[in-house]
């Protein structure tokens, strides 16, 4: 999350207003399957330091989970398609650990 808040501020320095701005953890990206699980868990966390009082200031999180490896060795499932409670159980993690928006296939 380090990068993200500096690229946060980088947009704040060039004049981007905050409500402009969307932060995405970017589940699922450049992490393994644990540390996307874990994302998820401390959720939280992450929205407060991006989007609470006294934090980077971005205006919205997105969180986009669906589909995404971590969900199928979550359920062992290798297909895709077939992942569609997993898909449901984080978008529902998503909105109840803050998020604004959840991206979804």
């Amino acid at each position: 999350c380090s990068e993200l808040a500096a690229r946060v501020a980088l947009a704040e320095a060039a004049g981007i207003p905050p409500w402009r701005l969307i932060a995405d953890p970017g589940i699922g990206f450049a992490k393994t399957p644990e540390q996307s699980l874990t994302l998820m868990r401390e959720l939280p966390r992450f929205v407060a330091s991006f989007c609470g009082e006294g934090s980077v200031r971005a205006a919205a999180t997105l969180i986009g989970a669906s589909r995404k490896g971590f969900v199928g060795r979550a359920l062992g499932q290798p297909d895709p398609l077939q992942r569609q409670w997993g898909n449901a159980a984080t978008v529902c993690a998503a909105i109840a650990g803050g998020g604004d928006m959840v991206r979804v296939h």
